[in-house]
């Protein structure tokens, strides 16, 4: 009886491990939905940095996420299930921020304040058109430059009919400077 109780004992203890092993906290999926949920309860918000060594992470992650289901969304081979999908739909994750705007919906109770940052990006463009006499300022000012080929991205997103958050209104500010949204010739 000794023999069969260490082997029941075993038996049962390696079904305990295998539950836990499987079970969606100890899996990698598990760990950063665990993640996810915390940083949403911290920030109240599903948007981390991928610049933010502490959130790069989750970033990462949620970007593979948004092309999974992408690629489901149109019938492709997804690793994404729908439970997992459901799960974060459940957290609150935005599938697609560049048509909602992301923490820069009017909506969002967390919302930052974009139009103000887009707004000083714009005044420093002008700034720079006032110095050196146009609206180029190329990928090596930094900021700038990457700010211009975004504006040009969003315009060209635009034109081929999805939603973007680049408004009429942005659209006529951009062109009152003088600003070519089909780029031309580099400049530096």
């Amino acid at each position: 009886m000794g023999k069969t109780i260490r082997v029941s004992g075993y038996f049962w203890f390696c079904i305990r491990l295998r539950l836990l092993i499987s079970s969606d906290i100890l899996s990698p999926i598990g760990r950063t939905l665990s993640k996810l949920k915390a940083f949403k309860k911290k920030t109240g918000h599903c948007y981390p940095n991928r610049n933010s060594i502490e959130e790069s992470t989750i970033a990462s992650w949620i970007h593979v996420q948004r092309k999974q289901k992408v690629k489901h969304d149109k019938g492709e081979y997804s690793s994404l299930t729908e439970e997992r999908i459901k799960l974060l739909d459940g957290i609150g994750l935005d599938w697609c921020p560049s048509k909602s705007g992301g923490l820069y919906n009017p909506n969002h109770p967390k919302r930052k304040t974009k139009d103000m940052e887009w707004d000083a990006t714009f005044n420093e463009l002008v700034a720079f058109k006032k110095k050196h006499g146009h609206t180029q300022p190329g990928k090596s000012v930094k900021v700038l430059g990457g700010w211009v080929c975004r504006m040009r991205a969003l315009y060209a997103k635009r034109a081929r009919g999805d939603e973007t958050t680049l408004t009429d209104d942005k659209i006529a500010k951009l062109e009152s400077i003088g600003f070519q949204f089909a780029q031309r010739s580099a400049q530096v």
